[in-house]
Parts: C-alpha cells; structure tokens; sequence
C-alpha cells in the first residue's frame, strides 16, 4: 500500500464464523517503509466519527507488513447484543499508525461489512 497524504479506502468482508486476515505493504514512493519503533492499532467503530471505538483488532508487524487480524469469535462478538433484524452489521474501521518520532497517520479507513457468511 502506497502511503500518501490521504487514507487509502478499504472494504472489508467479515464472516461470521470464521477468521478475518488482511495484510498489506507500507511503502512511500514505491519503497517498503521500516516499521521499526511503530505502533499500530485498527479500531472498529458502529458509527464512523463516534469517539469510543466498539473493538480493536490484534496487528502484527514483519518489516515493513501490517497484518490486521479477528478471530472468528472476535467476529462474533461483534455481532453479539445485535438483533437478527441487524445481522449482516456495517461498520467503519481505521488503522492509525504512531511511528517511532511519534507522528501519528491513519493509513487505513475501512467499511466493515459483517456476513452470516454461509451454511
């Protein structure tokens, strides 16, 4: 993923049942950008400017890859307390990166898309 002034937009599909993985390079002008000292975390939100995220997700970093991962129960409690009539959520999520001078970006702004996924 090229990094720039403005967020890249994402989707994300998220099933119910299963794990979500989602990894993706960092780079500036075509070039891996060394993650070392970096901090990442990817807060899900109901509403996209809401202050209080609803979870955040484990990231793992390798040099210069971000990985953003949810367990399939992390999926389902997601979705817990929602009404059937509800199912199939949407939510709005966001990578926010504090590198290691502490300058703060958000790479990422995702739309969720929670699925029953299939029987």
């Amino acid at each position: 993923m090229e990094f720039g002034r403005n967020s890249a937009r994402a989707t994300f599909i998220f099933e119910v049942g299963a794990d979500f993985r989602e990894s993706f390079e960092i780079q500036a002008n075509g070039i891996p950008v060394n993650l070392t000292g970096s901090t990442f975390v990817f807060e899900i939100r109901r509403i996209a400017n809401s202050e209080t995220p609803v979870d955040t997700g484990t990231i793992t970093v390798s040099g210069s890859t971000v990985t953003i991962f949810y367990s399939a129960a992390d999926i389902a409690d997601l979705e817990s307390g929602v009404s059937e009539a509800e199912r199939n959520s949407i939510y709005h999520g966001r990578l926010l990166w504090t590198d290691a001078a502490g300058f703060k970006r958000r790479p990422i702004t995702a739309l969720i898309l929670v699925s029953a996924g299939h029987a």
